[in-house]
């Protein structure tokens, strides 16, 4: 099975040769490795952010990270926030 993200790529394209000659079974695992690789993104985007914005000074302490992120980005639009860190 494939583990790095070039080998998930590499799969998903032959699902999707496979997909074209009429070959639909591989399309459940290909979907499969394209949330993996989506997921993976998503994490890494928002541990970036997270760490720009704990050097900028903006990034809001005792907040998960993607909570954190979420709402600075909400505050920079100009959209306040009234939540509070956990104690």
């Amino acid at each position: 099975m494939p583990e790095t993200t070039y080998e998930k790529l590499e799969w998903i394209h032959f699902a999707i040769q496979e997909a074209v000659r009429g070959n639909i079974e591989e399309l459940e695992q290909a979907l499969e490795f394209v949330e993996d690789i989506r997921e993976s993104y998503m994490t890494t985007a928002t541990e970036e952010m997270a760490k720009r914005l704990e050097k900028a000074g903006l990034l809001i302490p005792l907040l998960e990270p993607e909570r954190a992120v979420e709402l600075a980005i909400k505050c920079m639009k100009g959209g306040g926030s009234d939540e509070r860190p956990r104690d």
